[in-house]
């Protein structure tokens, strides 16, 4: 039966779930929106075993300010056994960077509440 096992609450995950950045390509700047009830979305960006990668966070809409964060951009950067950092209310003041060089980045978008969201990423890559 068509859309089986699928649930009609959450929603599908936009974009293509790993970004591979190289020389050629440095730079990558994406809008990511969700129109749904429930959603938790990751996607991981790579880059080759030289670089460090930068993520800048510049624009988050629909994701409530509320002390506990429940729908929150996450942005998982160092160590990967830890939460990275959730942003909800403000955005990052700069360009987060990985701490060794050949790492890669989790991005984590969570919602628990209908409505409309949005997230504006840059990604670039540096030795």
């Amino acid at each position: 039966m068509e859309g089986e096992g699928k649930n009609p609450l959450y929603a599908e995950c936009p974009g293509e779930p790993n970004i591979l950045l190289t020389p050629d390509t440095p730079e990558k700047e994406e809008i990511r929106w969700f129109n749904a009830s429930k959603f938790t979305c990751y996607w991981r960006i790579q880059a080759p075993a030289d670089h460090y990668i930068g993520v800048n966070l510049t624009n988050m809409e629909g994701f409530k300010c509320e002390q506990s964060c429940y729908s929150f951009v996450e942005i998982k950067y160092g160590n990967m056994a830890n939460s990275g950092p959730r942003f909800c209310c403000d955005l990052p003041k700069e360009t987060l960077y990985t701490e060794v060089v050949g790492h890669e980045v989790i991005i984590i978008t969570h919602g628990y509440k209908p409505g409309n969201y949005s997230v504006n990423l840059s990604y670039s890559i540096t030795k």
